[in-house]
């Protein structure tokens, strides 16, 4: 029972670092289960700059161990993030990653540009910024509600699924990749972006800044 509980554990907290995991970093073996899009969730008005995301960070609760470096060029008004650290049954390599911070409406994202390798093509993964001097939340796009919002047509996007059977049913960890337009997808981020139900509270990512 013991045993069970901690691969429970462990397979929650990989859960919750995948989805970080996609931006930064990749745990050895995993799988993903989180949203990618082809497109930005953004047009190029969408984008600001808030500094107080700049600096070093570390993680609360199950990602204790994780710490980030958010760095910002003016210029460009684009944000460079490095995560570094992992669970100690996990090889978390340091790597970096470049976004732009974005707002539609009240709610505030980041719109971050990855690959698995250096041979993939490049997709954009999005996370719900909430955020002070001394805290920094990030609550990344559910998959599995992402799923069954496409399955069953509730939304105005169009996607690939995994981890899902021919009726909709979960067989695996979900991931999604959207293929729609950004401008697509800004109207389902005007429409979902404080949804609790498509940014659930049980996969944020809490961060503190780090004293120095």
């Amino acid at each position: 029972m013991r045993r069970l509980t901690d691969e429970l554990h462990f397979a929650n907290y990989r859960v919750r670092v995948l989805a970080l995991a996609a931006i930064c970093c990749v745990l050895a073996g995993a799988t993903g289960c989180w949203v990618q899009s082809v497109y930005p969730f953004y047009e190029d008005s969408d984008v600001i700059v808030d500094n107080r995301l700049v600096g070093d960070w570390s993680g609360q609760a199950e990602l204790k161990d994780c710490f980030l470096r958010v760095s910002l060029d003016a210029t460009s008004k684009s944000y460079t993030i490095a995560l570094s650290g992992g669970h100690p049954n996990g090889d978390c390599r340091t790597n970096n990653i470049q976004g732009k911070l974005v707002q539609l409406g009240q709610q505030r994202f980041l719109d971050l540009i990855t690959a698995d390798d250096k041979f993939s093509p490049s997709l954009e993964t999005l996370l719900r910024v909430e955020s002070n001097t001394e805290q920094l939340t990030l609550t990344p796009l559910d998959a599995e509600w992402t799923a069954d919002a496409l399955t069953t047509k509730n939304v105005k996007l169009q996607g690939r699924v995994q981890g899902q059977d021919a009726t909709g049913f979960p067989i695996g960890m979900v991931s999604v990749t959207l293929v729609s337009p950004s401008s697509d997808l800004r109207d389902f981020l005007v429409h979902y972006g404080d949804s609790k139900e498509a940014f659930s509270s049980s996969n944020q990512m809490r961060f503190q800044r780090k004293v120095m």
